[in-house]
């Protein structure tokens, strides 16, 4: 438990903050230093407390009790995800490999972490998507039961992604199935990641262009631009707004659909991403004819 005084410690000081000013509302400014100097543990509604006036969820505590390396495993979390968002599965595979033998990674939630990543990989590189498939349930099995009202991040987007591999393989009633699982569940789902929401919305949204269902595809990329906009966030913002374009083109409703491909080819571009600008007006000209 001393490593939860650390982390106090080390968040108050980020925050700039003296320990007079953290403690006030909260605890004495004695009873903080004590818990600085793992001199006595937090009760769990002081930790609360400190966790919201320091701008952190309270697992942040108890993940820093358990890996006190918290910001190396945050590097590589973030150089992963960076190798996803610019789909260099290679690089992607050799930070897997490296990182499984890694003592940081070894408890259930990392191994889950890196596990499901390997299964992208294999989904992506070797075309294995069934062996995927296994592995990702694997992988969601770690930690999740049936009996759960709700599931984690990690295990929402294990879902996403074999949603994502049933949808390219063509299993289109059981994407959907996993999509619609996601987002229902995601309701009592405490989360702090903005943007998988968003990204459960894109992925059924084209999964339903797919089978023909655009009026509800429309709807879920309007809720999904919408989410955007409140999180202040450009991830797949142009996206949605290609995909709305489509299914209005695909629904007859021209001005639409050439209002919803110019959002999209704006947003491409102030994110200087030239191929999907030219995507665009492929399938532009494409659908419309123009």
């Amino acid at each position: 438990m001393s490593e939860i005084g650390q982390a106090i410690k080390a968040l108050r000081k980020m925050a700039g903050l003296s320990q007079e000013e953290l403690s006030r509302d909260i605890c004495s400014q004695a009873q903080l230093s004590k818990m600085e100097n793992k001199n006595e543990i937090p009760s769990a509604m002081a930790l609360y407390r400190l966790s919201k006036k320091l701008g952190v969820d309270m697992n942040y505590f108890f993940e820093f009790m358990e890996t006190p390396r918290l910001d190396y495993l945050k590097e590589v979390k973030e150089l992963i995800d960076e190798c996803k968002r610019e789909r260099d599965y290679q690089r992607l595979r050799k930070i897997v490999k490296t990182e499984m033998l890694n003592p940081l990674f070894q408890n259930t939630e990392n191994q889950q972490f890196l596990l499901w990543h390997e299964a992208i990989c294999i989904h992506y590189l070797d075309q294995e998507s069934d062996k995927a498939i296994l592995l990702l349930h694997h992988a969601f099995t770690l930690t999740a039961h049936p009996q759960k009202r709700f599931y984690r991040e990690t295990e929402l987007e294990i879902l996403n992604s074999m949603a994502i591999i049933r949808k390219d393989q063509k299993q289109y009633v059981e994407a959907e199935k996993l999509f619609r699982q996601c987002l229902n569940t995601i309701k009592f789902a405490p989360l702090s990641n903005k943007i998988l929401k968003i990204r459960l919305l894109y992925g059924l949204s084209k999964l339903l262009t797919d089978i023909g269902k655009y009026e509800e595809s429309k709807e879920l990329c309007i809720e999904g631009v919408a989410l955007c906009k409140k999180n202040e966030v450009l991830y797949l913002f142009g996206e949605l707004q290609y995909q709305l374009g489509s299914n209005y083109a695909r629904m007859g409703e021209h001005n639409n659909a050439i209002e919803a491909f110019e959002r999209a080819t704006k947003i491409f571009e102030i994110q200087d991403n030239q191929e999907f600008v030219k995507q665009v007006h492929h399938f532009r000209k494409e659908l419309l004819g123009i």
